[in-house]
Formats: structure tokens, C-alpha cells, sequence
């Protein structure tokens, strides 16, 4: 932090945030954190059951949670948010809907509900999971569907599929009045067009180019003690790339897209540009996901808990995949 704030102007309204493993805390390292410059703090919870903890090897106290909790409070941390999963080996509606009110009476500014991404060739330790333990895909549904409704009865606004903010949150006011943003890590209030990936396996953005840096922390710092950027991998955005991306994420953030904007913003004609796409899209126009009229894409209130899987239609490189399942499934 001494070294960014050396090398970096920062403005005094900027958010600085790190996620934190509260087994891995205490009071007084929460209240450092604080007083070198962070405002604001994510921790991962998960699921507060005791068996879906056995299950992810993941154990914490709902008592040892509070405290630290209390602690960011007291340290003055202006957003606390906390992660949680659903889906998880173990879980039920009974049983979580026991930790969705353990995080009521927490109170977090933001909450983060994901869907467990089970991917076992890509992390090997999943494969430990016992996928009999798993709910079916109809109870991992009504697992998330009950949690939404919790959060809105309990004063939060739902950020489209799986973010919900307080109402008095200024993540929920962008989202109410159109100004809320989104990059690859999430929901955003702020925007801002390049990004420096510092550290290892870091992913920065410029110039309409992505760079990631080496996973290997020995390549890492030989690197850098040789006076090179540790980047391992690299991709240049195609014109196609930026339309798409821009397309996308304005559908996930406004949920609607004026097709007339977008042909005076990149020099096309939607509907012959992206015709293939909305034939396919007629899928979600079926089961109430989308609304198309000769002028709009809009997305649904329905649409917007299932918003990945509308958007998925207008992914190149996901309809390009011909190779075996490398991602998690939407819900």
C-alpha cells in the first residue's frame, strides 16, 4: 500500500477492497487494514452448516464471524459484503435458510449469492465432493429463489442475478437509476476503461487488450528482478470483441439495448449483424426472458435472475467451443 500510494494518486472517493477469509483474521488485523487505506471488505462465508462445511473443508463459527464482523464495523469500514454459495454438497433449504438469517443479523451493506461452480478438471480438489451430496438442480433452485426473497424482505435490493445491496447502498441506487457498471470481478458503482493487474496471476486491461501474468510465483519474481513484465498470456480484441462486450454488458447493467444506439455507436446494422443471434435469442423470448420489438432488447424481470443465460446468445466464443464442457453451468 506504501508503494501504490507512492507510485499512485488515488482519489479520496476511490474504493479500495479486499476480500478477506475471516479464519485468517483478527480484530487488530482488520483494524490495520483500516488505517492503511482500505474502505472496504468482502469476506467469504459460504454456508454456515456445519456438514456442507465438512463437505468444502471449509470450517467457521457463526461466533467467530461476528466478531470479526463487529470488529470491521468498529474499525470504520464504509461497505462490508459477504460472499455466499448455493448449490454446495450438504445444503437444503432448511439448512441454509438457517445461515441466510446468521447474515440478517450480521447486516452486510452487500451480499454476493453464487452459484457453486463445480468444475473437479479444473480444481482437483472438488473431486473429493461426494456428488450424491450435491441438491438436485430443482432444490438448488428453490434454494436460490427462497434467499432472494429473504434479502428483499429484509430490506436489500436485488442487483440482477446474485448481488443484493441495501436499499440505502449506492450500489443499489446506480442500479435503480442506470449508472450501475460491471468488469470481470463484478457489480460496479465506478467505471473506468483500463485496468493494472498487479501480482500474480493478475489480469489487467488496456489499450483493448487483455494481459495476465504468470501463475508461477519463481517465473513471477524472476521476472521482475530482470526487469520484465511477468505476462504470461495476452489477448488483443478484435472489433467484433468490443461490440460484443459492450452489447453484453449492457444488457447485464441496464437491461435493455436501443438497437439504433449501438448501429450509430459501432458503424452496423443490428439486424442483419446479429441475425443468426436473434433467432436464437427466440428462446428466451418463449419462456419470458426477453422482450424483442423492431426498436429494443429488453430483459425481463424474470430475465434478469437468469440475465447469463440471455446474454450467452450474443458470446462468440461460447457458441465457437467445440471442445469438452470447460465451464460451470448456468443456472
Amino acid at each position: 500500500m506504501e508503494l501504490l500510494n507512492q507510485y499512485f494518486e488515488f482519489k479520496d472517493t476511490g474504493e479500495r477492497a479486499i476480500e478477506v477469509d475471516p479464519r485468517s483474521v483478527d480484530a487488530s488485523r482488520i483494524h490495520h487494514l483500516k488505517n492503511i487505506g482500505f474502505n472496504r471488505l468482502s469476506f467469504g462465508i459460504q454456508d454456515f452448516d456445519p456438514e456442507v462445511q465438512d463437505h468444502i473443508g471449509r470450517h467457521q463459527s457463526v461466533e467467530d464471524v461476528s466478531v470479526i464482523f463487529e470488529a470491521a464495523r468498529d474499525a470504520g469500514f464504509e461497505s462490508i459484503n459477504c460472499d455466499l454459495i448455493y448449490g454446495l454438497p450438504g445444503q437444503t433449504m432448511a439448512s441454509f435458510s438457517k445461515t441466510l438469517q446468521h447474515i440478517a443479523n450480521l447486516g452486510p451493506d452487500r451480499i454476493a449469492l453464487y452459484s457453486f461452480a463445480y468444475v473437479p478438471w479444473l480444481y482437483s480438489h472438488q473431486s473429493l465432493m461426494p456428488e450424491d451430496a450435491f441438491p438436485d438442480t430443482e432444490e438448488k433452485l428453490s434454494i436460490f429463489t427462497s434467499a432472494r426473497e429473504f434479502f428483499l424482505n429484509n430490506g436489500y435490493t436485488a442487483i440482477a442475478m446474485d448481488h443484493f445491496a441495501k436499499e440505502t447502498d449506492e450500489l443499489s441506487i446506480a442500479y435503480k437509476n442506470g449508472t450501475m457498471t460491471r468488469n470481470f470481478m463484478g457489480y460496479t458503482t465506478l467505471t473506468t476503461e483500463d485496468y493494472i493487474g498487479l501480482g500474480v496471476s493478475a489480469i489487467g486491461y488496456a489499450a483493448e487488450g487483455f494481459a495476465q501474468n504468470t501463475k508461477d510465483l519463481k517465473v513471477y519474481k524472476e521476472s521482475l528482478d530482470n526487469n520484465k513484465l511477468p505476462i504470461e498470456k495476452g489477448l488483443g480484441l478484435t472489433k467484433d470483441d468490443v461490440l460484443r462486450r459492450w452489447l453484453i454488458t449492457t444488457l447485464m447493467c441496464q437491461f435493455q439495448v436501443e438497437k439504433a444506439t449501438v448501429n450509430e455507436s459501432f458503424g452496423i446494422e443490428f439486424e442483419c449483424y446479429f441475425k443468426s443471434e436473434l433467432e436464437s435469442v427466440g428462446e428466451s423470448v418463449e419462456q419470458g426472458l426477453v422482450e424483442l420489438t423492431d426498436t429494443h432488447i429488453t430483459i425481463t424481470p424474470l430475465g434478469r435472475l437468469f440475465v447469463r443465460n440471455v446474454v450467452r446468445h450474443f458470446d462468440a466464443y461460447l457458441k465457437a467451443n467445440k471442445k469438452p464442457q470447460q465451464f460451470s453451468r448456468t443456472v
